[in-house]
């Protein structure tokens, strides 16, 4: 079985529905809201692996969306169309309830903000230097894949590399640690994702490299669309390169230097972030999003069309009152 077929991908995250599902002490309504979440975010992963994901963020508004589209992924997969050009999409990582989590967070420096979804959280030697030894060799595993669908309107001059797909394979433990820490973080700061919520993880190994890129290197303001945590770690020498501060919005506006294995944690689809231009040598990070789940999208979305629609029906009965008093 080809391991960016749709069919590796049901069969992979049938494997770590099992573990999931084995975990002890888990209740038995987790383990059904685990089940359901599973078979929508495996259908979920198979239709972006045969070019369907716009219908699936479309359509996975409620639990019964995903059976509409499992007939159509049946005769692609056999026709032999499934496929990622060797990429393999994101599997889901479950949450843990929130008895689970860690009370305190003794070492999280949280850096304040006026509005709550801008605050930051910091934590310093998160990983060591085996961690980022271990990350620079992997980044060079087959399954490690290039990065080239940035957006049009995103100024950027950097390298990257999806890795998620090799921790989850080879580095299972350092795989657990940057997700469970992720989850511990956002119950701290912001709260963003809710108990036992499923999300979709993205992980990044990005290089800044003068030299290779022929010029500086950086990234401009953005946000990380669907990103309910972002992580961003530092597994370079800052005396390997000049710049590259991370920068973020707010008021106020802030600035946060990291030294090697230093992660900062923030609200990524909310908190406009950037850094200040790479000007010489080589600065890499990993980077992490856990991207919200299609169908939590698709209500937000259409919930935003509502609100937007009533502003709008609102505006325009006023204008209605002020011409009929003319």
């Amino acid at each position: 079985m080809a391991e960016n077929s749709g069919e590796y991908i049901i069969s992979r995250c049938g494997q770590e529905l099992a573990e999931e599902l084995r975990a002890p002490g888990l209740r038995r309504a987790s383990r059904r809201r685990r089940l359901s979440c599973h078979c929508l975010a495996v259908t979920a992963s198979a239709l972006a692996a045969v070019g369907l994901a716009s219908e699936a963020s479309r359509s996975f508004g409620s639990s019964c969306a995903a059976s509409r589209f499992l007939p159509r992924l049946r005769i692609q997969l056999a026709a032999g169309k499934a496929g990622t050009n060797g990429r393999l999409p994101p599997t889901v990582a479950w949450g843990p309830p929130p008895e689970e989590l860690p009370e305190e967070l003794p070492d999280l420096e949280e850096i304040a903000a006026e509005a709550p979804n801008l605050r930051l959280g910091v934590l310093r030697n998160f990983l060591d230097l085996d961690e980022a030894a271990l990350l620079h060799r992997l980044v060079h595993h087959p399954l490690a894949w290039e990065v080239k669908d940035r957006h049009s309107s995103l100024a950027f001059k950097h390298n990257v590399r999806r890795v998620e797909a090799v921790l989850r394979e080879s580095a299972r433990r350092l795989y657990a640690k940057l997700l469970c820490t992720a989850w511990a973080v956002d119950h701290r700061l912001w709260r963003s994702m809710r108990p036992e919520e499923y999300v979709l993880p993205q992980i990044e190994y990005i290089e800044y490299d003068v030299e290779k890129i022929g010029g500086e290197g950086g990234i401009g303001k953005h946000t990380d669309n669907g990103s309910l945590v972002s992580m961003v770690v530092l597994i370079s020498d800052p005396a390997d390169f000049e710049g590259g501060l991370n920068s973020f919005s707010g008021p106020p506006q802030r600035r946060v230097p990291l030294k090697p294995g230093d992660a900062v944690f923030f609200y990524g689809d909310k908190c406009e972030h950037w850094i200040t231009p790479v000007t010489s040598g080589r600065r890499v990070i990993l980077q992490m999003e856990l991207q919200q789940s299609p169908q939590r999208l698709a209500k937000e979305q259409e919930e935003q069309r509502k609100a937007a629609g009533s502003r709008g029906g609102e505006k325009s009965r006023r204008g209605g009152d002020k011409r009929g008093r003319r």
